[in-house]
């Protein structure tokens, strides 16, 4: 009796593991509507725990990348980037960079995005400022 108990209990932890992983999260808010900065909002507003996009469009094959910097880390978490080509078969072709962010724990922080060439020193193409609040 005592092992069919253990097998039942280890079969059940393990659906339960699996089916965690089926669990969708809802969609994740994105603050640039048209992939421009100018439509990245000035201050913004999470919950702890909460995640948020920002894509943009960009073209690194031209050496233009996005470029973030968060005030505090502790505050608001990097998660991941991906890109998107425009065009997959297109040697060359733009597309969206999106990245995703997290907020850690309550309080105010910074999230500057900045669009340059890494090797011309400092010169930017495009830059905007955001208040990140966690709450």
């Amino acid at each position: 009796m005592k092992k069919h108990l253990f097998i039942f209990t280890i079969v059940m932890l393990a659906c339960a593991i699996l089916l965690c992983g089926c669990i969708s999260l809802g969609p994740v808010p994105q603050l640039a509507a048209d992939n421009s900065l100018s439509s990245v909002p000035d201050e913004y507003t999470v919950k702890a725990g909460g995640r948020f996009a920002i894509a943009l469009e960009s073209n690194p094959t031209t050496g233009y990348t996005w470029q973030h910097v968060i005030g505090d880390t502790a505050i608001l978490r990097y998660e991941s980037l991906s890109f998107a080509a425009e065009d997959e078969e297109a040697t060359g072709s733009g597309g969206v960079e999106t990245f995703f962010f997290t907020g850690a724990k309550k309080g105010q922080t910074t999230l500057t995005l900045t669009y340059a060439r890494d090797w011309e020193g400092g010169e930017t193409e495009e830059t905007k400022t955001i208040i990140v609040t966690v709450e």
